[in-house]
């Protein structure tokens, strides 16, 4: 998060290729779901479709790297300041009616 907008970065050592996809405010809980195939990276806030980017041509497909959740490349100042609840990892493209169901699975627990 920077300058209240939830984005997403990935790249390799060289390129890194930022998502937007909105501004968020402090003490709400949002689901943010970012799909990643090819050379596409889609973007949801909430189970609804935000963004999609297909500048992605040279994001780093290698899954043996580190991968970090909260941080860009695990080095300050854009680590995040606040709770991260719940993390799932894929091995798949989820469909748009599958980031809608997760979001459905998780918004009563927390009240979004």
């Amino acid at each position: 998060m920077q300058d209240a907008n939830l984005r997403v970065s990935v790249g390799d050592s060289t390129t890194d290729n930022v998502i937007t996809i909105g501004k968020v405010n402090t003490n709400t809980w949002y689901q943010a779901t970012f799909t990643f195939e090819g050379i596409n990276i889609r973007g949801y806030m909430n189970g609804q479709f935000k963004v999609i980017s297909s500048n992605t041509s040279n994001a780093n497909t290698d899954t043996s790297g580190t991968m970090y959740v909260g941080s860009t490349n695990g080095f300050r100042p854009n680590t995040f300041q606040g709770k991260i609840a719940v993390v799932e990892i894929h091995n798949k493209r989820l469909t748009d009616y599958e980031v809608q169901r997760s979001y459905n699975k998780y918004r009563k627990r927390f009240g979004i």
